[in-house]
């Protein structure tokens, strides 16, 4: 029920921001936009997006100690990206956790710890890239205010993360100590919290420091990518321009949603260029052509990651949710 409303709440979000897309745009001004735009741009475009990706993949590899093979980490991010894109609440990340506890040496605990700590380096560095190019920006900057919010909590949840692994050795004898004297449940809740620390202190400073290295060039990347994207529709667009459609796709990517954000990607394009006097129709133009773009580059490398697995979209699914029912069994 829970998941029928959660999905339901995405369809919504992406509904809303399509209608609101339709309703405000010049369809023959767009089709001009696409007639004359520059297409040549897609090549180094889509060819920072690619090398992003096995970025993303190497830099999971280094908080998982480095156990996988560098290509079975980039095939496996991008089956989880995949997934992400055609199936509701984000079920590839589940997907990818799956696939990486395959690997001998790889723990559960230890693909969950590091998977959630990298979308907190995401937050972070993505927050980052805005506090660059705002000061470029003129009027309201309503994305220094949407994206503060998600900064506070990532900065929280690492500093609070890396505090129980300094205290570890401290704090959690005395923690087992109380919940042994509580309810079955609360016991189980700490037990799976020691791992999930444990799994956090095995990474090491080298491992986190290499990955948040890892996280400023993926981001750097992604910010080439959607920046020479921009010169197929705005030849003289700034670079600070990239810098704020970058912040803005991301942080939009951050709200429920249909399967691949759909509807709220191209809204949350058209917003970033705003702020830059852009037309709506030069936005949406750039944001259609993007997230194909996205798409397309994230199904190839996910069906060749099927592939390399032997196994269909299907039954890797129904495989991920056995494995998921099972570790809740055990809990």
């Amino acid at each position: 029920m829970q998941n029928r409303i959660r999905i339901l709440l995405g369809v919504a979000f992406s509904v809303i921001a399509a209608i609101a897309i339709v309703i405000n745009v010049d369809w023959a001004a767009l089709s001009e936009e696409f007639s004359s735009a520059n297409y040549w741009w897609v090549i180094p475009s889509s060819l920072a997006l690619s090398f992003s990706l096995w970025v993303r993949g190497m830099r999971w590899r280094e908080l998982l100690g480095r156990v996988p093979s560098q290509s079975r980490m980039f095939y496996v991010t991008n089956i989880g990206y995949f997934v992400n894109n055609v199936i509701p609440l984000r079920a590839g990340e589940l997907v990818r956790i799956y696939l990486a506890s395959r690997d001998e040496g790889v723990s559960v605990m230890r693909a969950l710890s590091t998977a959630l700590v990298e979308r907190l380096m995401d937050i972070l560095v993505v927050f980052g890239l805005a506090l660059i190019a705002l000061p470029f920006v003129e009027g309201d900057n309503w994305l220094l205010a949407s994206g503060r919010s998600l900064a506070a909590l990532a900065v929280l949840g690492i500093v609070g993360l890396f505090v129980l692994a300094a205290v570890y050795h401290t704090v959690m004898p005395i923690v087992h100590n109380i919940a042994n004297k509580l309810p079955r449940l609360i016991q189980t809740i700490v037990n799976q919290l020691d791992s999930f620390v444990l799994s956090i202190r095995d990474v090491g400073v080298k491992g986190w420091f290499l990955g948040f290295l890892w996280t400023i060039f993926i981001w750097s990347l992604s910010a080439f990518s959607i920046f020479t994207m921009l010169f197929c529709f705005i030849p003289d667009a700034p670079w600070y321009m990239g810098l704020i459609a970058t912040a803005s796709i991301a942080l939009g990517g951050s709200v429920p949603s249909a399967p691949s954000g759909v509807g709220l990607y191209e809204a949350s394009a058209i917003a970033a260029l705003v702020l830059f006097g852009i037309d709506t129709e030069i936005g949406l133009a750039f944001g259609i052509l993007n997230h194909l773009m996205n798409f397309v580059i994230l199904t190839i490398f996910g069906l060749l990651g099927l592939n390399r697995e032997e196994q269909t979209l299907n039954e890797l699914t129904a495989s991920a949710s056995q494995f998921m029912r099972n570790i809740r069994a055990r809990a």
